[in-house]
């Protein structure tokens, strides 16, 4: 991903100091963030619906949405996660 940032925006990635790169694919939670090539690439948690092969395979994760705020010049500045509740679980809780 590195690389290819660098190459299409070359005048941005010069200029700029902090990089990232965020990516939704896991269906459970982990903490995967790699820092290398002047870039720091994390993976987040699929925020989609889990489709009918997950659900039958007994996959039971969650999903949400990572709130992060950067700053221009010190890059992240601070970060939360917002859970999304399915429509079944709020039923549940009331």
């Amino acid at each position: 991903m590195a690389g290819i940032m660098a190459h299409r925006r070359a005048a941005d990635w010069g200029v700029t100091r902090h990089r990232y790169v965020h990516t939704f694919h896991l269906h459970h939670t982990a903490k995967i963030a790699t820092e290398g090539e002047g870039l720091i690439t994390e993976v987040h948690r699929s925020p989609v619906p889990q489709d009918a092969w997950h659900f039958g395979s007994g996959f039971l994760s969650g999903r949400s949405i990572p709130i992060i705020t950067y700053h221009r010049r010190r890059g992240e500045y601070g970060r939360s996660v917002v859970p999304i509740d399915d429509a079944g679980d709020a039923e549940e809780a009331a």
